[in-house]
């Protein structure tokens, strides 16, 4: 397969994984092994990731009891730094920890670092204001601004972006 793709694959090119991965942040696409691992999609604004047409599921009640509830707590966001913040990385606003770093890279389009980070909803509901949080690096804090995803504008938008809280269906 590779070969056919190199060969007659209409300018495929072969890419290792911190390139994929650096596209797939600057797309704005959410991974099951950083962003989804332990989490449900629709708590992180991933509604295009479930089917409630589907039937029964591994984790469905869940799922229902975040819709049902109709609000979730944490939110998909994406930040843009100073420096790359290692995954985990603490996100403060003032002295208040309000989530995490899930993965982060320099993005070769932006030409600055770009990270995911799971933040708490309320951040995601004030993107737009000046605001600058903080990212801890080394032991040192950095500053680090919300931004709502992609970082990239491609040129189809994919289901895969999260989006804001949708009211659940049915």
């Amino acid at each position: 397969m590779f070969d056919t793709l190199e060969t007659r694959g209409l300018n495929a090119a072969p890419f290792g994984y911190r390139t994929w991965e650096a596209l797939t942040l600057e797309a704005g696409t959410p991974v099951f092994g950083s962003e989804l691992e332990g989490g449900v999609p629709n708590n992180l604004g991933l509604h295009a990731a479930i089917d409630y047409e589907k039937g029964c599921f591994v984790g469905q009640e869940v799922v229902a009891r975040v819709a049902n509830r109709g609000r979730p707590t944490k939110r998909l966001l994406g930040l843009t730094t100073e420096v790359v913040p290692r995954t985990g990385a603490a996100v403060f606003d003032g002295d208040e920890s309000v989530g995490e770093v899930t993965r982060a890279r320099r993005s070769p389009t932006l030409g600055r670092p770009i990270a995911f980070a799971l933040l708490d909803r309320d951040i995601g509901e004030r993107i737009g204001e000046a605001r600058t949080l903080s990212v801890r690096v080394d032991g040192e804090e950095r500053a680090a601004t919300p931004v709502s995803l992609p970082f990239v504008e491609g040129s189809d938008r994919s289901d895969r972006i999260p989006v804001a809280d949708r009211p659940s269906p049915g």
